[in-house]
C-alpha cells in the first residue's frame, strides 16, 4: 500500500504537465472528417476547398474513376482502377484546412505518428503520401510544388488500426528529380503538413470495382502520448480504480468508444451512394458469382465493403424474400436459359449453377417455374 502511494506521488507531475498544463497545440490532433463534427458534417473548409479530394489517371490519358466518396461517420470511398495510363492510378485527398503556407497546428516530428483505421473489401498495398510546405520549391498555385512524401501500408478487410511514424515518409524520387532537389536537401519540412493521401496504383485489379472506408484519422505527437499514459497511470493509483472497470463505465455512457473509429457524439450517417447505384452494384456482384456454391452473405459484404446488416437490409428492401432466394432466382433464371437452349443434362446444369444436389436444384426450380426442369425443357422444345 505503502509503495503505491509513493509511487503515485512520483507519477502525479507527470500527469499534470502532459494533461493539464501541456499546451493544447501539442496534444493529438483527429482530423476534421473523422472527429470533427462541425468540420466533417460541412465537408468543406472555410475557404470552400473540400476536406475529401479524388484523383485518377484521367488527365494523363488513363481511365480510372472514382464511383461515389460518401462522409458520414467514415469516408466510404468506391472507385474503379482501369487500363489506359501506363502504370494506373487512382486516390483519395485529405486536405488539411489552415493558412496556405504556414500549416502550425499540423507541425510534427519524426517520432510522432499518422494513425488511421480503416479497411477495404479486399487486402491490398496502398500509398500513403503526406504533402508538405517548402519555402524554397512550393508555389502554392501548384499542387504538384508541395514536397510529396511517401511510404507504403497494407489494408485489410477487416477493420484495423495502423499507426506510421512520420520518419517512415521519404521524399518521392520523382518529386526529387523534377525539383532538382539535390539529396542533402532532404528535410521533410513536417512543421507544415498540407494533405494526406491514400493511393492505389499498379497494374493489379484492374476493372475491378473496389472500396476503402476510413473511419479514422489522427495526427499523434509521441510526447503526449507518454505524459497522457503516465498521467492515467497516476489517476488510476490515486483513486483505485482498475482500467478496466473505466472502460467498462465508460462504455455504459457511450455506445461505440474512440477506438474504435466511431464518434462519442454519434452523426447522421449519408448514405454511401444513391440507394439506386448501390443496389445496382450488389445485384452487378451478385449476377456474376450466383454460382459459386460457396456464397454467402458475409463474403459478398466483404467483398463489397458492407456490414452484413446493412447488406440484409438493402437486399431485403429490393427482395423481401432475402439473400438466398434473391440466389435461387438468379440461378433458376439462368437455369431456364441452359435447358432451353443447351443440351447439358439436369445434373449437369445443376452442378453449373452451384447446387450439391439435384434434388435441391429440382426443388427449387419447381417452386419459381411451376414446372421440374424435365418438364420446363419439353414445354420449350415444344414451342
Amino acid at each position: 500500500m505503502l509503495t503505491k502511494i509513493l509511487l503515485s506521488i512520483f507519477l502525479l507531475p507527470f500527469y499534470i504537465y502532459g494533461v493539464l498544463l501541456l499546451p493544447s497545440e501539442n496534444k493529438a490532433i483527429y482530423l476534421p472528417g473523422v472527429e470533427a463534427d462541425a468540420m466533417w458534417k460541412n465537408h468543406t473548409l472555410p475557404t470552400g476547398v473540400p476536406l475529401w479530394i479524388t484523383f485518377d489517371d484521367n488527365h494523363e490519358g488513363g481511365s480510372s474513376g472514382n464511383i461515389a466518396c460518401s462522409v458520414s461517420d467514415s469516408v466510404q470511398w468506391i472507385y474503379c482502377k482501369k487500363p489506359g495510363f501506363p502504370w494506373p492510378y487512382i486516390g483519395l485527398s485529405l486536405v488539411l484546412p489552415g493558412d496556405t503556407v504556414s500549416y502550425n497546428q499540423y507541425s510534427y516530428k519524426k517520432d510522432d505518428s499518422l494513425v488511421m483505421v480503416l479497411r477495404s473489401n479486399h487486402e491490398s498495398t496502398i500509398k500513403l503520401q503526406m504533402a508538405t510546405y517548402d519555402p524554397l520549391f512550393t508555389n502554392p498555385d501548384d499542387d504538384r510544388s508541395y514536397r510529396v512524401l511517401e511510404t507504403y501500408i497494407t489494408v485489410k478487410k477487416e477493420n484495423h488500426r495502423v499507426a506510421v511514424p512520420l520518419g517512415e515518409f521519404k521524399t518521392a524520387a520523382w518529386w526529387m528529380q523534377r525539383y532538382k532537389v539535390p539529396p542533402e536537401k532532404n528535410d521533410l519540412h513536417l512543421d507544415a503538413i498540407w494533405r494526406i493521401e491514400w493511393e492505389f496504383d499498379g497494374p493489379d485489379r484492374l476493372g475491378k470495382i473496389d472500396t476503402l472506408i476510413i473511419s479514422r484519422v489522427e495526427l499523434k505527437r509521441q510526447s503526449s502520448k507518454n505524459a497522457y499514459i503516465l498521467g492515467i497511470m497516476a489517476i488510476t493509483m490515486l483513486t483505485g480504480i482498475g482500467i478496466r472497470r473505466k472502460i467498462t463505465n465508460r462504455k455504459k455512457i457511450t455506445s461505440a468508444t474512440v477506438d474504435a473509429g466511431i464518434p462519442t457524439q454519434p452523426l447522421q450517417p449519408m448514405p454511401l451512394v444513391t440507394e439506386a447505384g448501390e443496389w445496382e452494384r450488389v445485384l452487378s456482384y451478385l449476377q456474376n458469382n450466383y454460382f459459386n456454391a460457396e456464397l454467402n452473405l458475409q463474403k459478398v459484404a466483404a467483398e463489397l465493403g458492407f456490414s452484413e446488416s446493412r447488406l440484409s437490409r438493402l437486399i431485403n428492401e429490393h427482395n423481401p424474400d432475402g439473400f438466398r432466394s434473391l440466389i435461387h432466382d438468379l440461378r433458376i433464371t439462368e437455369a431456364k436459359r441452359l435447358l432451353s437452349e443447351t443440351e447439358l443434362n439436369i445434373s449437369e446444369i445443376a452442378f453449373k449453377l452451384g447446387y450439391a444436389a439435384s434434388s435441391h436444384f429440382n426443388r427449387e426450380f419447381k417452386q419459381r417455374a411451376g414446372s421440374t426442369p424435365s418438364g420446363f425443357r419439353k414445354e420449350s422444345v415444344s414451342a
